[in-house]
């Protein structure tokens, strides 16, 4: 009997003490998870100041590539670099990558954002699919690639239902397969009232006959097939990824746009060339009326 009673004892004794060390072993395991998720978040916050910080130094100058080095916020040591296609060609030449390094302790992350070199409305063409002999002319007069975005990552955030909307309070949303329109379409100038736009919606294809020019906003559905001295002068915007907008490689001779050519689709010139010349107070028109939401720091990717 008695020696039952002291294995009972012992057993109790072992039991209570694996508890007690299972507890503690807890209680450590807690403290580190803890302590962990404290790093952590403290360390992702500083990632986010660093990158808002960069963020506004661009904003304020597209040329700033400075960085920053060793700056302590809240003991958090965060380090910026900030590279363009100039310093790193493998960054596309339209884009800057700022890349955020952020330590506590032995406890370190980083962040990559790549943002937009210019803001969409500095570009004369900004085409999500390829583009071939086209000519991109800054509003100085200048022929200048960097107007130009071939294969972009993204498109402005266009109110497409209000720049509808405003067609058809206008009077202009075009049903017909192939919208053909005469020379000064609709009327001769790109103003409709005041400052306000003229606004065209053409449900199908857009052809501009050889020596026409047609003003105002024009939002395809379509294609849309410029012929020989054919022109817009306003904005192009094609909101969908199969349209393009081409010369006739049958047609020996150039076609142009004055303002803004902005397209989810395509742009061919067919060996022709298509010349796109930005005209600021146009794209200004279109932007602040139907693109206003477009940031002026556009990020393109964070990780």
């Amino acid at each position: 009997m008695g020696n039952a009673i002291l294995i009972l004892m012992v057993g109790f004794s072992s039991t209570l003490i694996i508890q007690t060390m299972n507890k503690n072993r807890i209680i450590i395991d807690s403290a580190d998870r803890t302590g962990n998720y404290y790093y952590k978040k403290t360390v992702e916050a500083a990632l986010s100041s660093g990158a808002y910080l960069a963020l506004n130094k661009l904003y304020l100058d597209r040329n700033w590539r400075a960085g920053y080095q060793n700056r302590v916020f809240n003991g958090v040591t965060i380090n910026v670099t900030v590279h363009d296609h100039s310093t790193d060609s493998s960054i596309d030449e339209k884009n800057i990558q700022i890349n955020v390094e952020a330590q506590l302790d032995a406890y370190k992350d980083s962040s990559t954002l790549v943002v937009l070199k210019d803001n969409y409305k500095d570009f004369a063409v900004w085409a999500r699919g390829d583009v071939q002999f086209v000519t991109a002319i800054d509003s100085g007069g200048n022929v200048n690639p960097s107007c130009l975005a071939r294969r972009a990552s993204s498109m402005p955030p266009v109110e497409n239902d209000k720049l509808r909307a405003a067609a058809a309070a206008q009077g202009r949303v075009i049903n017909q397969t192939e919208f053909v329109p005469e020379d000064g379409y609709p009327n001769g100038s790109f103003y409709y009232y005041r400052s306000d736009p003229n606004v065209t919606h053409v449900r199908g294809n857009l052809r501009i006959k050889a020596g026409r020019t047609i003003a105002g906003v024009f939002i395809v559905e379509g294609d849309v097939i410029a012929e020989k001295g054919a022109g817009i002068r306003g904005v192009l915007y094609q909101p969908n990824a199969t349209s393009k907008t081409e010369n006739l490689n049958d047609i020996d001779g150039n076609s142009f746009v004055t303002g803004y050519l902005l397209t989810s689709g395509s742009v061919n010139g067919n060996g022709n060339q298509i010349t796109v010349r930005h005209k600021p107070n146009f794209v200004r028109r279109f932007t602040t009326r139907y693109a206003a939401k477009t940031p002026d720091v556009q990020i393109l990717g964070w990780r």
